[in-house]
């Protein structure tokens, strides 16, 4: 009879996902518009350079809130949920049209897969954390036991953070694409930043690009799964005490 850990080394499920500003106006509403007030000034400016300085706060402020909403979940949204299926198949969830219906679809997917692994990267810090906070936004029932305890990985055995198992800590942050590189993949194959402005854009060959690159970040999410996985026995959760963070 095959064993559990068998069972979960055999059934990995990789995922990623992209995400990407909400509207300006949405979010000056809640941030507020540009006050120049809040510019800092250094003492001993002449007015011309007070005049300089507030008026390339003012230019940078929506670019600085916009850039800042893709790792705020109350400013931004998910744009695409990225996986690799159980037979190696990469799909992308399309969020831009319905961020709702994406997620959800994912939180289905999520429940009906109960005896694989998910495996991302920075999944307990980012996509967990994102896609939580997007749901209650978003009015969406969340799966039981996809919640975060600080300075743990989720009480949720079936997340497995990548970035955690290479670095056997929660306080040491480590790129993906650094890690990949290390272990002899070629790397990212784009700017992450770019994403949601690729996934959005009308310029032809844009979304494509925006696709690519989502899937290249998957295969390399696997390339390190598949590297170090291996070295790791997960025991599913309820054969773990309740005093193992895990």
């Amino acid at each position: 009879m095959e064993s559990a850990y068998t069972q979960f080394q055999m059934n990995r499920i990789y995922w990623d996902i992209e995400t990407g500003p909400k509207d300006i106006e949405f979010i000056k509403k809640i941030m507020g518009e540009f006050n120049p007030a809040n510019v800092k000034i250094g003492k001993n400016k002449k007015p011309e350079a007070v005049a300089k300085q507030i008026e390339d706060a003012r230019l940078a402020y929506e670019p600085d809130l916009l850039d800042s909403a893709c790792l705020n979940a109350i400013i931004g949204r998910v744009m695409a949920i990225g996986y690799i299926d159980l037979a190696g198949e990469a799909h992308i969830l399309d969020a831009d049209a319905d961020e709702a219906t994406a997620i959800d679809r994912w939180f289905h997917y999520m429940a009906r897969h109960k005896d694989a692994l998910f495996l991302g990267w920075n999944t307990v810090e980012f996509d967990l954390r994102f896609l939580r906070q997007r749901a209650l936004c978003l009015g969406l029932k969340i799966p039981y036991g996809l919640y975060i305890h600080t300075g743990y990985r989720p009480r949720w055995s079936r997340n497995v953070d990548l970035m955690f198992e290479f670095t056997g800590s929660t306080q040491q942050y480590k790129k993906l694409d650094h890690v990949a590189k290390a272990l002899g993949h070629t790397g990212k194959n784009g700017d992450g930043a770019m994403f949601h402005k690729l996934w959005t854009s009308k310029v032809p060959g844009d979304r494509e690009r925006a696709g690519m690159y989502l899937t290249n970040d998957l295969q390399m999410t696997k390339f390190v799964g598949d590297k170090i996985v291996d070295l790791h026995e997960y025991v599913p959760q309820e054969e773990q005490g309740d005093d193992v963070p895990y």
